[in-house]
């Protein structure tokens, strides 16, 4: 995804990210110069990769949390990966359509997406919806990354 970059004397610099909100933008300045760099060799900070320290709360802490809620719910011992596997099903998934072979009918089905290549505020969604989902079906608080995660064990 490409940022966009309003430069203007009196305004400064701005990110956009809708098409909207840019045609407003622009539909206030007054006659003059207005720059407009289009980029996508410099990222703003939101569209960079996940960090090392992402990965680790995710996996130490919200993963942690996973497989106790889904250990307790079925009984059965939930190893991280399929832990993963299932808050990806749940969060992170698309619908593709397939024919079956039995019926001939197509078949909507549940394919979970890989977080892999999420961008730092795409997987920041990602965690917030994890958290707001092991709250809500489990009652479990998860802590924020800057949280003291020992209180709440």
């Amino acid at each position: 995804m490409s940022k966009i970059e309003i430069l203007a004397e009196k305004k400064g610099k701005e990110l956009i990210y809708d098409r909207e909100i840019f045609k407003s933008i622009l539909s206030k300045f007054k006659d003059g110069t207005i720059i407009i760099t289009l980029s996508t060799k410099e990222y703003a900070k939101e569209f960079k990769q996940r960090t090392a320290l992402e990965n680790r709360y995710y996996w130490g802490v919200v993963i942690k949390y996973a497989c106790h809620c889904f250990s307790e719910c079925d009984g059965i011992a939930y190893p991280p990966e399929e832990a993963h596997e299932r808050l990806k099903l749940e969060l992170n998934y698309k619908y593709v359509e397939r024919i079956s072979k039995r019926t001939g009918e197509i078949v909507s089905e549940r394919v979970a997406i890989s977080t892999i290549n999420l961008s730092t505020m795409e997987f920041e969604k990602y965690l917030e919806k994890c958290r707001l989902f092991l709250n809500e079906w489990f009652g479990v608080y998860i802590p924020l990354p800057n949280e003291n995660i020992n209180e709440y064990l």
